[in-house]
């Protein structure tokens, strides 16, 4: 668990990488937006042997995370 700054969803606009929460199992990458985890996961990430991890130059500390139709790019803070 713990935070990472996360980059608008494409078609959302070009908006700033705000703080979001994730917790990570064992299959999944849950995007939350507060540890509070009496509200819906914001996305939810399913991990499996055909997800990728790329290095990126977006933002300082950046990474994507490609996983079955969906995108992640998230940076350290």
């Amino acid at each position: 668990q713990g935070q990472l700054r996360a980059r608008p969803p494409t078609g959302k606009g070009e908006g700033p990488w705000l703080p979001s929460h994730f917790v990570l199992t064992e299959s999944r990458l849950l995007q939350l937006r507060s540890p509070d985890a009496s509200q819906p996961p914001e996305a939810v990430f399913s991990l499996n042997v055909n997800c990728a991890v790329f290095e990126t130059t977006l933002f300082p500390f950046s990474f994507q995370l490609v996983t079955t139709g969906k995108v992640l790019h998230a940076a350290g803070r």
